[in-house]
């Protein structure tokens, strides 16, 4: 979790430019927050499918040799821990992303860095 914030948080602060130029060019601080939290969010599901997909991998190689080695067994996935999990990381993933955007939207755009 906390690689999510920390790459979240960089990624969001690089982008103070592009968040600046939007305000310059009419949108409300709303619709800027909103894009922001999005963005966030969208990266988090990917991130989630991503963690999905290789965990799925590696239980299932799991099984395969528990199978070999003792048979058939009950396994069981504790759904609610990991239901937990994802929601927490979207609520950090969406805090990490609106911090910088804050601090950027409340100056107008006027600060804009320059490359």
């Amino acid at each position: 979790m906390i690689a999510l914030v920390n790459t979240l948080l960089m990624a969001a602060s690089d982008r103070a430019a592009e968040r600046g130029g939007l305000r310059l060019l009419g949108a409300t601080r709303a619709q800027v927050l909103r894009y922001v939290v999005a963005e966030a969010l969208a990266v988090v599901a990917v991130g989630v499918v991503l963690g999905f997909a290789a965990t799925a991998l590696g239980l299932l190689g799991l099984e395969a040799a528990l199978l070999r080695l003792a048979g058939l067994f009950a396994f069981e996935v504790p759904w609610r821990p990991v239901a937990l999990v994802i929601g927490i990381c979207f609520l950090l993933g969406a805090v990490a992303a609106v911090a910088p955007a804050i601090r950027t939207i409340r100056t107008g755009g006027a600060a804009i860095p320059r490359s």
